[in-house]
């Protein structure tokens, strides 16, 4: 007998095969590997970031991904109504929304999905943490418009760190009963390698950074950093360039440079190419204001990139068992010092030490339950 699976509609700002969405495409396609007892469909973008073209490898209609089924929308078509004939069509059990500040990723499937009865899952996915609040004259006004008229009666909410779990309570006023503490799910290589860069005993330290080029990643902060250090480095920097402006911010500190320092800007990379790419580096540096999980600090974590990160990430015991660095922002010179004090036997030692601990922190099989018991829970 056949039993037929339960369908989860996603409602996505965008999707592979675009490549400059950042973390959270990842981070659908993961969660995609991790639920094959559910019948995925996917709603995005059929463009890249900041690119009018049309993708290529998509066609009209559902697009069969094996674990998943994605319909490209161009921006037009993002309205109430489309997503209402899109529910009349699969029937789902669950819409789960990612992000809340793109308007028509959330609104029209929030607004359709009421309009059915459908529950509703919403991950903020970090929108909603101290780093990210910036511009709050604009946000706090369309949250509290949403809050009246009662978008939010109903919905239920998925927490990736205990501070977004707060976020929801305070912002939208939610019930606990309706927050699901839910990690996101990692990209996890089929094999975890030695790391390349780490067995040569390299002269000089080889870091890499790799995120969206923006204030919140902080780049700048750490062109600030890497300005000061002594001993010999050459830095790749990763990522897309969504903010010119603070760009050509970092550019001018970069042009202060010392010679004992060698930074190139490597432009955006797909992502099936992170993890070879991240073995070829000692360090992974991201001073960044705000993350709510950090994809690519995972990923580096894997390679067996020595991660000097802020303390605004979910991995700062990093530093307790001596296989990382997790630094508060206001503290400048530590990062100079960690960058700086690295040298050859503890580059190996530490590479090799950070996977365990990312091998040993995910329980990848736990969080597999989590999700599921959360997702029969919403939408029984």
């Amino acid at each position: 007998m056949n039993i037929q699976k339960k369908k989860i509609l996603i409602s996505a700002f965008g999707f592979f095969p675009a490549q400059r969405y950042g973390g959270p495409p990842v981070r659908i396609e993961n969660f995609c590997n991790h639920m094959e007892e559910y019948e995925i469909y996917i709603i995005a973008r059929d463009h890249d970031l900041f690119d009018k073209a049309r993708l290529d490898e998509i066609h009209d209609g559902w697009n069969n991904r094996g674990n998943c089924k994605v319909l490209y929308l161009a921006d037009n078509e993002f309205t109430t109504r489309k997503f209402k004939s899109i529910i009349e069509e699969i029937q789902p059990n669950l819409v789960y929304i990612q992000s809340f500040f793109q308007a028509r990723t959330f609104l029209c499937a929030a607004l359709a999905a009421k309009k059915y009865n459908i529950p509703v899952l919403l991950s903020p996915r970090g929108e909603l943490c101290s780093g990210a609040m910036r511009k709050k004259y604009k946000k706090i006004p369309y949250i509290i418009l949403l809050r009246i008229i009662g978008i939010f009666n109903k919905m239920y909410f998925q927490a990736t760190s205990k501070e977004e779990h707060q976020m929801i309570l305070h912002f939208f006023m939610a019930e606990e009963s309706r927050i699901f503490d839910l990690s996101n799910f990692p990209s996890v290589p089929s094999e975890v390698k030695e790391n390349v860069a780490n067995t040569i005993n390299p002269e000089r330290i080889k870091l890499v950074s790799m995120s969206r080029i923006v204030p919140q990643k902080n780049i700048l902060y750490a062109c600030n950093v890497i300005k000061e250090v002594s001993c010999q480095v050459d830095w790749d920097i990763y990522g897309q360039i969504e903010d010119n402006d603070y760009w050509e911010e970092c550019k001018k500190v970069i042009e202060t440079f010392p010679k004992n320092v060698n930074v190139t800007y490597k432009g955006n990379i797909k992502h099936d190419e992170v993890s070879q790419v991240l073995r070829a580096y000692n360090v992974f540096f991201l001073p960044t204001r705000s993350e709510n999980f950090g994809h690519a600090i995972v990923e580096a974590m894997y390679a067996g990139c020595i991660p000097i990160i802020s303390d605004q990430t979910p991995w700062n015991d990093i530093s307790k068992e001596q296989v990382g660095y997790a630094i508060n922002l206001s503290n400048k010179e530590d990062f100079i010092s960690a960058i700086t004090n690295l040298h050859s036997k503890e580059l190996y030692n530490m590479s090799r030490g950070i996977q365990r601990y990312i091998l040993k922190k995910l329980q990848l099989q736990e969080l597999e339950e989590k999700y599921k018991v959360a997702i029969e829970e919403i939408s029984k």
